[in-house]
């Protein structure tokens, strides 16, 4: 199984084509790279790897911004911190396994929440390449909970 980390739930998101299963056209660029992580399926038109990096942060944070509670235990009890969740996705981008990692844990369900959130994220995944192909790989994304103040 790779493994991919992303800092903060930013990270370099460039891969080719998701529907392809062999070994990426010349007309995908794969950017020479001999590893490149899952990336949202909104964002496999962008020619550049720049570009693709921007839209997958853009969507990324959009999509768990728009989706993630912060649960009323968690807020009453003043808890913050971070969760992070291990994706594996497959090979065809489905989300085969979620597990939330981090050591403590939070807990007043803010572990549930952040799996909430990547469970919504099915179908939405193209799968992480090695050498332009399609191969199983985990990505890891951090939920940073913290209150206003």
């Amino acid at each position: 199984m790779r493994k991919f980390f992303s800092l903060l739930i930013l990270a370099l998101m460039v891969s080719c084509n998701c529907d392809e299963l062999e070994p990426i056209a010349e007309e995908c660029p794969c950017f020479n790279d001999d590893q490149q992580p899952p990336f949202f399926k909104s964002c496999e038109d962008n020619p550049k790897k720049s570009e693709r990096h921007d839209c997958m942060v853009s969507e990324l944070l959009s999509f768990v911004y728009s989706n993630v509670k912060y649960t009323s235990s968690a807020r009453e009890n003043c808890v913050e911190g971070t969760v992070i969740i291990r994706i594996e996705v497959s090979d065809t981008g489905e989300i085969l396994q979620t597990e939330a990692i981090n050591n403590p844990h939070l807990g007043h369900g803010l572990e549930e929440e952040a799996l909430r959130v990547v469970d919504l994220m099915e179908g939405m995944w193209c799968p992480g390449l090695v050498e332009c192909n399609p191969v199983d790989m985990e990505y890891i994304l951090p939920f940073l909970f913290k209150l206003a103040k």
